[in-house]
Protein backbone atom coordinates (compact mmCIF):
# COMPACT_ATOMS: atom_id res chain seq x y z
CA UNK A 1 0.00 0.00 0.00
CA UNK A 2 1.14 3.64 -0.10
CA UNK A 3 0.82 5.09 2.88
CA UNK A 4 -1.17 8.03 4.28
CA UNK A 5 0.20 11.22 4.02
CA UNK A 6 -2.31 14.13 3.78
CA UNK A 7 -2.18 16.79 6.59
CA UNK A 8 -4.38 16.09 9.58
CA UNK A 9 -8.04 16.65 9.00
CA UNK A 10 -7.94 15.96 5.27
CA UNK A 11 -8.96 11.90 4.13
CA UNK A 12 -6.78 12.58 0.90
CA UNK A 13 -4.29 14.33 -0.80
CA UNK A 14 -5.12 17.56 -3.36
CA UNK A 15 -3.50 16.13 -5.85
CA UNK A 16 -2.58 12.74 -6.46
CA UNK A 17 0.29 10.91 -7.87
CA UNK A 18 0.07 7.33 -8.94
CA UNK A 19 2.21 5.10 -7.04
CA UNK A 20 4.21 3.99 -10.09
CA UNK A 21 7.06 2.39 -8.10
CA UNK A 22 4.81 -0.02 -6.15
CA UNK A 23 3.21 -1.11 -9.02
CA UNK A 24 6.63 -1.49 -10.50
CA UNK A 25 7.02 -3.77 -7.36
CA UNK A 26 3.26 -5.69 -7.87
CA UNK A 27 4.28 -6.38 -11.74
CA UNK A 28 7.57 -8.32 -10.12
CA UNK A 29 5.68 -10.18 -7.72
CA UNK A 30 2.80 -10.65 -9.54
CA UNK A 31 2.19 -13.96 -10.87
CA UNK A 32 3.77 -16.23 -8.09
CA UNK A 33 1.85 -14.11 -5.60
CA UNK A 34 -1.38 -13.12 -5.34
CA UNK A 35 -1.46 -8.75 -5.48
CA UNK A 36 -3.43 -6.22 -3.73
CA UNK A 37 -2.98 -2.46 -4.11
CA UNK A 38 -3.98 0.40 -1.64
CA UNK A 39 -3.23 3.89 -2.14
CA UNK A 40 -4.54 5.53 1.04
CA UNK A 41 -3.54 8.99 -0.32
CA UNK A 42 -6.96 7.73 -2.90
CA UNK A 43 -9.18 6.45 -0.44
CA UNK A 44 -12.43 8.41 0.93
CA UNK A 45 -11.89 7.04 4.31
CA UNK A 46 -7.86 5.77 4.89
CA UNK A 47 -7.85 4.10 8.20
CA UNK A 48 -11.60 2.35 7.48
CA UNK A 49 -10.44 1.00 3.95
CA UNK A 50 -7.03 0.08 5.43
CA UNK A 51 -8.58 -2.20 8.36
CA UNK A 52 -11.70 -2.98 5.74
CA UNK A 53 -9.23 -4.52 3.47
CA UNK A 54 -6.68 -6.29 5.97
CA UNK A 55 -9.73 -7.96 7.49
CA UNK A 56 -11.13 -8.71 3.76
CA UNK A 57 -8.11 -10.69 2.15
CA UNK A 58 -6.01 -12.29 5.37
CA UNK A 59 -2.81 -11.00 3.51
CA UNK A 60 0.06 -12.97 4.77
CA UNK A 61 2.66 -9.89 4.66
CA UNK A 62 1.52 -6.39 4.21
CA UNK A 63 3.96 -4.17 2.37
CA UNK A 64 3.68 -0.36 2.92
CA UNK A 65 5.23 2.28 1.16
CA UNK A 66 6.23 5.64 2.59
CA UNK A 67 7.02 8.04 -0.14
CA UNK A 68 7.23 11.64 1.60
CA UNK A 69 9.03 12.35 4.75
CA UNK A 70 6.95 15.06 5.28
CA UNK A 71 4.38 17.29 3.24
CA UNK A 72 4.87 20.84 2.73
CA UNK A 73 7.94 23.36 2.31
CA UNK A 74 9.12 26.37 4.43
CA UNK A 75 6.94 28.41 3.54
CA UNK A 76 4.02 26.35 4.79
CA UNK A 77 5.44 26.98 7.92
CA UNK A 78 7.24 30.05 8.51
CA UNK A 79 3.88 32.61 8.97
CA UNK A 80 2.01 30.77 11.63
CA UNK A 81 2.25 27.12 13.33
CA UNK A 82 -1.51 26.75 12.21
CA UNK A 83 -0.95 25.07 8.86
CA UNK A 84 -2.05 21.52 8.13
CA UNK A 85 0.96 19.86 8.25
CA UNK A 86 2.05 15.62 7.79
CA UNK A 87 4.01 13.59 8.75
CA UNK A 88 5.49 10.30 8.11
CA UNK A 89 6.23 9.06 11.21
CA UNK A 90 2.76 9.84 12.44
CA UNK A 91 1.21 8.42 9.16
CA UNK A 92 2.99 5.39 9.82
CA UNK A 93 2.21 4.44 13.74
CA UNK A 94 -1.92 5.34 12.92
CA UNK A 95 -1.09 3.02 10.21
CA UNK A 96 0.56 0.03 11.95
CA UNK A 97 -2.37 0.78 15.11
CA UNK A 98 -4.96 0.43 12.12
CA UNK A 99 -3.20 -3.14 10.93
CA UNK A 100 -2.74 -4.33 14.68
CA UNK A 101 -6.08 -3.94 15.86
CA UNK A 102 -7.24 -6.22 12.47
CA UNK A 103 -5.80 -8.89 14.27
CA UNK A 104 -3.07 -9.01 11.57
CA UNK A 105 -0.33 -11.88 12.00
CA UNK A 106 1.68 -11.93 9.33
CA UNK A 107 5.34 -9.89 8.38
CA UNK A 108 4.99 -6.09 7.56
CA UNK A 109 7.75 -4.61 5.37
CA UNK A 110 7.93 -0.57 5.09
CA UNK A 111 10.03 0.33 1.73
CA UNK A 112 9.60 3.31 -0.52
CA UNK A 113 11.93 6.73 -0.53
CA UNK A 114 10.80 8.13 2.56
CA UNK A 115 12.39 4.90 3.82
CA UNK A 116 15.56 4.78 2.47
CA UNK A 117 16.61 8.16 3.40
CA UNK A 118 15.51 7.35 7.13
CA UNK A 119 16.12 3.68 7.20
CA UNK A 120 17.67 3.02 10.74
CA UNK A 121 15.07 5.61 12.23
CA UNK A 122 11.90 4.01 10.66
CA UNK A 123 12.84 0.51 12.11
CA UNK A 124 13.22 2.44 15.64
CA UNK A 125 10.24 3.53 15.52
CA UNK A 126 7.94 0.59 15.89
CA UNK A 127 8.82 -3.39 16.78
CA UNK A 128 5.93 -3.98 14.42
CA UNK A 129 7.68 -3.58 11.17
CA UNK A 130 9.53 -7.03 10.59
CA UNK A 131 11.78 -6.01 7.47
CA UNK A 132 12.60 -2.64 5.82
CA UNK A 133 13.52 -2.84 1.49
CA UNK A 134 16.12 -0.05 1.24
CA UNK A 135 16.26 1.37 -2.13
CA UNK A 136 14.81 -0.07 -5.09
CA UNK A 137 12.40 -2.80 -4.11
CA UNK A 138 11.76 -5.13 -6.99
CA UNK A 139 14.35 -8.38 -6.52
CA UNK A 140 14.46 -7.32 -3.23
CA UNK A 141 10.97 -8.02 -1.77
CA UNK A 142 10.29 -10.59 -4.35
CA UNK A 143 13.59 -12.33 -3.11
CA UNK A 144 11.90 -11.79 0.64
CA UNK A 145 8.60 -13.31 0.08
CA UNK A 146 10.83 -16.70 -0.68
CA UNK A 147 13.21 -16.59 2.34
CA UNK A 148 10.90 -14.76 4.74
CA UNK A 149 12.17 -17.16 7.58
CA UNK A 150 16.06 -16.93 6.58
CA UNK A 151 15.99 -13.34 5.49
CA UNK A 152 19.50 -12.76 6.50
CA UNK A 153 20.09 -13.97 2.78
CA UNK A 154 18.44 -10.71 0.82
CA UNK A 155 20.68 -8.20 -0.15
CA UNK A 156 19.28 -4.82 0.33
CA UNK A 157 16.77 -5.67 3.42
CA UNK A 158 16.64 -4.64 7.10
CA UNK A 159 15.60 -6.92 9.55
CA UNK A 160 14.98 -7.62 13.38
CA UNK A 161 16.92 -10.92 15.11
CA UNK A 162 17.74 -11.43 18.32
CA UNK A 163 16.17 -7.71 19.30
CA UNK A 164 18.42 -5.88 17.27
CA UNK A 165 18.11 -4.49 13.63
CA UNK A 166 19.92 -6.12 11.08
CA UNK A 167 20.91 -4.76 7.30
CA UNK A 168 22.34 -7.18 4.28
CA UNK A 169 23.87 -4.45 2.60
CA UNK A 170 23.18 -2.42 -0.60
CA UNK A 171 21.95 -4.73 -3.22
CA UNK A 172 23.43 -4.16 -7.31
CA UNK A 173 20.91 -1.56 -9.04
CA UNK A 174 18.14 -3.19 -10.88
CA UNK A 175 18.69 -4.16 -15.11
CA UNK A 176 15.91 -2.54 -16.43
CA UNK A 177 16.30 -4.28 -19.58
CA UNK A 178 15.53 -7.01 -16.77
CA UNK A 179 13.09 -5.81 -15.20
CA UNK A 180 9.02 -6.11 -15.79
CA UNK A 181 7.15 -3.11 -17.12
CA UNK A 182 4.70 -1.86 -15.03
CA UNK A 183 1.36 -3.98 -14.96
CA UNK A 184 -0.60 -0.90 -14.12
CA UNK A 185 -3.68 -3.56 -14.45
CA UNK A 186 -2.82 -3.95 -10.41
CA UNK A 187 -3.65 -0.05 -10.15
CA UNK A 188 -5.75 1.72 -12.67
CA UNK A 189 -4.59 4.86 -13.60
CA UNK A 190 -8.24 6.76 -14.14
CA UNK A 191 -8.71 7.99 -10.65
CA UNK A 192 -5.30 9.92 -10.99
CA UNK A 193 -6.34 12.21 -14.27
CA UNK A 194 -7.38 15.02 -11.96
CA UNK A 195 -3.89 16.08 -11.38
CA UNK A 196 -2.17 17.05 -14.62
CA UNK A 197 0.76 15.75 -13.72
CA UNK A 198 -0.25 12.35 -11.49
CA UNK A 199 0.21 9.74 -13.56
CA UNK A 200 3.87 9.07 -14.17
CA UNK A 201 5.86 6.88 -17.07
CA UNK A 202 9.79 6.17 -16.22
CA UNK A 203 12.78 6.10 -19.36
CA UNK A 204 15.15 5.88 -17.24
CA UNK A 205 16.75 5.58 -13.53
CA UNK A 206 20.01 6.90 -11.91
CA UNK A 207 21.34 10.74 -12.36
CA UNK A 208 24.54 11.89 -13.30
CA UNK A 209 24.35 15.49 -12.01
CA UNK A 210 25.79 16.06 -8.60
CA UNK A 211 23.41 19.26 -6.85
CA UNK A 212 24.17 19.62 -3.52
CA UNK A 213 20.62 19.23 -1.95
CA UNK A 214 19.31 16.84 -3.98
CA UNK A 215 18.82 12.87 -3.02
CA UNK A 216 18.49 11.16 -6.56
CA UNK A 217 21.76 10.07 -7.12
CA UNK A 218 21.63 8.46 -3.32
CA UNK A 219 18.09 6.95 -4.06
CA UNK A 220 18.63 5.66 -7.66
CA UNK A 221 22.12 5.95 -7.98
CA UNK A 222 24.97 8.01 -9.75
CA UNK A 223 24.77 5.61 -13.30
CA UNK A 224 22.34 5.90 -15.78
CA UNK A 225 20.09 2.89 -16.19
CA UNK A 226 17.77 3.38 -19.77
CA UNK A 227 15.16 1.82 -21.00
CA UNK A 228 14.45 0.77 -24.58
CA UNK A 229 12.54 4.13 -26.19
CA UNK A 230 10.41 1.29 -28.08
CA UNK A 231 9.16 0.03 -24.58
CA UNK A 232 8.52 3.31 -23.51
CA UNK A 233 6.48 4.41 -26.20
CA UNK A 234 4.29 1.15 -25.82
CA UNK A 235 3.49 1.85 -22.49
CA UNK A 236 2.63 5.46 -23.70
CA UNK A 237 0.12 3.79 -26.17
CA UNK A 238 -1.20 1.47 -23.81
CA UNK A 239 -1.90 4.28 -21.56
CA UNK A 240 -3.62 6.44 -24.39
CA UNK A 241 -5.73 3.53 -25.33
CA UNK A 242 -7.29 4.15 -22.08
CA UNK A 243 -7.90 7.23 -22.64
CA UNK A 244 -4.62 9.20 -20.17
CA UNK A 245 -4.85 12.38 -21.99
CA UNK A 246 -1.24 13.13 -20.50
CA UNK A 247 1.27 11.24 -18.21
CA UNK A 248 4.53 13.06 -16.40
CA UNK A 249 8.29 11.59 -17.39
CA UNK A 250 9.26 10.99 -13.57
CA UNK A 251 12.82 10.88 -14.50
CA UNK A 252 15.50 13.32 -12.61
CA UNK A 253 15.71 15.29 -16.04
CA UNK A 254 14.22 13.54 -19.81
CA UNK A 255 17.32 14.90 -21.84
CA UNK A 256 19.97 13.16 -20.39
CA UNK A 257 21.08 11.53 -22.54
CA UNK A 258 19.89 13.52 -25.46
CA UNK A 259 20.07 10.83 -27.76
CA UNK A 260 17.53 8.54 -25.66
CA UNK A 261 15.25 11.67 -25.42
CA UNK A 262 15.17 11.93 -29.09
CA UNK A 263 14.71 8.36 -30.08
CA UNK A 264 11.57 7.97 -27.72
CA UNK A 265 10.53 11.52 -29.22
CA UNK A 266 10.38 9.85 -32.77
CA UNK A 267 9.44 7.08 -32.06
CA UNK A 268 5.93 8.82 -30.72
CA UNK A 269 6.17 10.71 -33.48
CA UNK A 270 6.55 6.91 -36.22
CA UNK A 271 3.98 5.34 -33.90
CA UNK A 272 1.43 8.20 -33.90
CA UNK A 273 1.07 7.73 -30.39
CA UNK A 274 -1.86 10.76 -29.08
CA UNK A 275 -1.00 11.52 -25.38
CA UNK A 276 0.52 14.76 -23.91
CA UNK A 277 3.47 14.39 -21.80
CA UNK A 278 5.55 16.83 -19.88
CA UNK A 279 9.10 16.07 -18.56
CA UNK A 280 12.14 17.73 -16.68
CA UNK A 281 14.76 19.04 -19.05
CA UNK A 282 18.44 20.38 -18.76
CA UNK A 283 18.62 24.04 -19.81
CA UNK A 284 22.29 23.09 -21.32
CA UNK A 285 20.80 20.71 -24.26
CA UNK A 286 17.88 22.24 -25.40
CA UNK A 287 17.77 23.54 -29.05
CA UNK A 288 15.43 24.48 -31.58
CA UNK A 289 15.37 21.25 -33.22
CA UNK A 290 15.16 19.18 -30.32
CA UNK A 291 12.19 21.39 -28.96
CA UNK A 292 10.37 21.13 -32.29
CA UNK A 293 11.01 17.73 -32.00
CA UNK A 294 9.56 17.17 -28.45
CA UNK A 295 6.64 19.55 -29.21
CA UNK A 296 5.77 17.19 -32.53
CA UNK A 297 5.94 14.18 -30.35
CA UNK A 298 3.56 15.74 -27.74
CA UNK A 299 5.22 17.67 -25.00
CA UNK A 300 3.36 20.41 -23.51
CA UNK A 301 5.18 21.63 -20.74
CA UNK A 302 9.04 22.06 -20.37
CA UNK A 303 9.87 21.93 -16.56
CA UNK A 304 13.00 23.57 -16.33
CA UNK A 305 15.23 24.26 -13.00
CA UNK A 306 18.08 26.07 -12.80
CA UNK A 307 17.35 26.75 -8.86
CA UNK A 308 19.22 29.39 -9.07
CA UNK A 309 20.32 32.84 -11.05
CA UNK A 310 23.55 34.16 -10.50
CA UNK A 311 26.98 32.13 -11.10
CA UNK A 312 28.01 31.71 -7.56
CA UNK A 313 24.45 30.09 -6.32
CA UNK A 314 25.11 27.92 -9.80
CA UNK A 315 28.15 26.48 -8.38
CA UNK A 316 27.53 26.45 -4.69
CA UNK A 317 24.31 23.88 -5.56
CA UNK A 318 26.80 22.53 -8.36
CA UNK A 319 24.18 22.66 -10.47
CA UNK A 320 26.63 22.11 -14.01
CA UNK A 321 24.81 25.13 -15.37
CA UNK A 322 25.62 28.83 -16.10
CA UNK A 323 23.66 32.11 -16.06
CA UNK A 324 24.09 32.32 -19.44
CA UNK A 325 22.45 29.03 -20.52
CA UNK A 326 19.52 29.84 -18.10
CA UNK A 327 19.06 32.84 -20.34
CA UNK A 328 19.67 31.29 -23.55
CA UNK A 329 16.95 28.82 -22.65
CA UNK A 330 14.80 31.82 -22.43
CA UNK A 331 15.53 32.67 -25.78
CA UNK A 332 14.52 29.51 -27.28
CA UNK A 333 11.25 29.37 -25.08
CA UNK A 334 10.19 31.88 -27.58
CA UNK A 335 10.03 29.61 -30.10
CA UNK A 336 7.43 27.37 -28.71
CA UNK A 337 4.53 26.74 -30.94
CA UNK A 338 1.99 24.64 -28.47
CA UNK A 339 3.98 23.84 -25.25
CA UNK A 340 4.39 26.06 -22.03
CA UNK A 341 7.31 26.64 -20.12
CA UNK A 342 8.07 26.21 -15.96
CA UNK A 343 10.97 27.59 -14.83
CA UNK A 344 12.20 26.57 -10.75
CA UNK A 345 13.76 28.30 -8.67
CA UNK A 346 14.66 28.46 -5.04
CA UNK A 347 15.11 30.29 -1.81
CA UNK A 348 18.09 31.38 0.22
CA UNK A 349 20.60 29.09 -1.07
CA UNK A 350 24.38 28.27 -1.10
CA UNK A 351 25.73 31.48 -2.33
CA UNK A 352 22.45 33.67 -2.44
CA UNK A 353 23.23 37.09 -1.84
CA UNK A 354 20.28 40.24 -1.86
CA UNK A 355 22.44 41.10 -5.16
CA UNK A 356 21.38 37.80 -6.81
CA UNK A 357 17.48 37.52 -5.14
CA UNK A 358 17.60 40.74 -6.78
CA UNK A 359 18.80 39.77 -10.18
CA UNK A 360 16.28 36.45 -9.96
CA UNK A 361 13.66 38.45 -9.17
CA UNK A 362 14.25 40.50 -12.66
CA UNK A 363 14.50 37.59 -14.56
CA UNK A 364 11.38 36.10 -13.38
CA UNK A 365 9.83 39.61 -14.32
CA UNK A 366 11.58 39.27 -17.76
CA UNK A 367 10.63 35.61 -17.98
CA UNK A 368 6.96 36.93 -17.95
CA UNK A 369 7.13 39.85 -20.41
CA UNK A 370 8.87 37.29 -22.81
CA UNK A 371 6.55 34.44 -22.66
CA UNK A 372 3.07 35.89 -20.71
CA UNK A 373 0.94 32.99 -20.14
CA UNK A 374 3.35 30.49 -21.95
CA UNK A 375 5.30 30.78 -18.88
CA UNK A 376 5.26 30.06 -15.31
CA UNK A 377 7.65 30.97 -12.28
CA UNK A 378 7.68 28.81 -9.56
CA UNK A 379 10.08 30.19 -6.33
CA UNK A 380 10.38 26.50 -4.12
CA UNK A 381 10.85 27.29 -1.06
CA UNK A 382 13.92 27.17 0.61
CA UNK A 383 16.19 23.77 0.14
CA UNK A 384 14.94 20.98 2.54
CA UNK A 385 17.89 19.52 4.62
CA UNK A 386 18.52 15.52 3.69
CA UNK A 387 21.38 13.30 5.42
CA UNK A 388 23.51 12.15 2.93
CA UNK A 389 23.73 15.31 0.62
CA UNK A 390 26.27 17.99 0.29
CA UNK A 391 24.14 20.56 1.30
CA UNK A 392 23.58 18.74 4.84
CA UNK A 393 27.39 18.76 5.33
CA UNK A 394 27.38 22.39 4.62
CA UNK A 395 24.85 23.11 6.54
CA UNK A 396 26.63 21.35 9.44
CA UNK A 397 29.67 23.18 9.00
CA UNK A 398 28.11 26.24 8.75
CA UNK A 399 26.04 26.11 12.13
CA UNK A 400 22.69 25.86 11.06
CA UNK A 401 22.67 22.73 11.81
CA UNK A 402 24.13 20.29 14.52
CA UNK A 403 25.12 16.82 13.60
CA UNK A 404 22.99 15.52 16.36
CA UNK A 405 19.46 17.66 14.93
CA UNK A 406 16.88 15.29 13.79
CA UNK A 407 16.08 14.83 10.53
CA UNK A 408 12.78 13.32 10.70
CA UNK A 409 10.78 15.19 13.14
CA UNK A 410 7.23 14.68 14.16
CA UNK A 411 6.48 18.20 14.93
CA UNK A 412 6.56 22.12 13.77
CA UNK A 413 8.63 23.01 16.17
CA UNK A 414 11.71 20.80 14.94
CA UNK A 415 10.95 21.04 11.50
CA UNK A 416 11.58 24.53 11.21
CA UNK A 417 15.46 24.03 11.75
CA UNK A 418 15.45 21.57 8.68
CA UNK A 419 15.40 24.30 5.74
CA UNK A 420 18.41 26.34 4.62
CA UNK A 421 18.22 29.96 5.01
CA UNK A 422 21.56 31.34 5.55
CA UNK A 423 21.20 34.94 4.48
CA UNK A 424 18.56 36.99 7.25
CA UNK A 425 18.48 39.83 4.66
CA UNK A 426 17.08 37.15 2.05
CA UNK A 427 14.99 35.57 4.26
CA UNK A 428 12.75 38.75 5.21
CA UNK A 429 12.99 40.02 1.44
CA UNK A 430 11.26 36.36 0.67
CA UNK A 431 8.88 37.27 2.81
CA UNK A 432 7.81 40.44 2.50
CA UNK A 433 7.64 39.53 -1.69
CA UNK A 434 5.31 36.13 -0.37
CA UNK A 435 3.39 38.82 1.39
CA UNK A 436 2.85 41.02 -2.02
CA UNK A 437 1.81 38.01 -4.20
CA UNK A 438 -0.70 36.70 -1.03
CA UNK A 439 -2.01 40.24 -1.59
CA UNK A 440 -1.73 40.36 -5.20
CA UNK A 441 -4.04 37.27 -4.94
CA UNK A 442 -7.09 37.99 -3.22
CA UNK A 443 -6.90 41.65 -5.06
CA UNK A 444 -7.49 39.51 -8.00
CA UNK A 445 -10.08 36.93 -7.14
CA UNK A 446 -11.96 39.79 -5.11
CA UNK A 447 -11.07 38.49 -2.03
Amino acid sequence: MQSHWAPPGLDSTMNPVYPLGLVYLGTAISGRHTVRILDLCMAENPWKDLSDTVREYEPGVVGISIRNADSFGYSDIAPSDCSPTSFCLNNLGRTLEVISETGFSGKIVVGGQAFSMFPDQIMEHSDLVDFGVFLEGEHTFSELLDNLDEPSSVKGLYYRSGGEVHFTGRRTPADLAETRPPDRSLLPSGSYVSSPEGIGIQSKRGCILSCSYCIYPYLSGSQLRLREPVEVVEEMQDLARQNIECVHFVDPVFNIPQGHAEAICRELIERKVSIKWIAWFHPRFLNREFIRLCEDAGCVKFELSPDAYGQAGLDAMKKQLTTAEIRESLKLARNLKSSTITYNFLINHPGETVFSFIRKLLFCIRIKLVLHRRARIELLNHIRIFPGTEVHKQAIQEGIIQSSTNMLPVCLKNMKPLFYKKSKSVNAMYTILMQILKFKNAITHGI
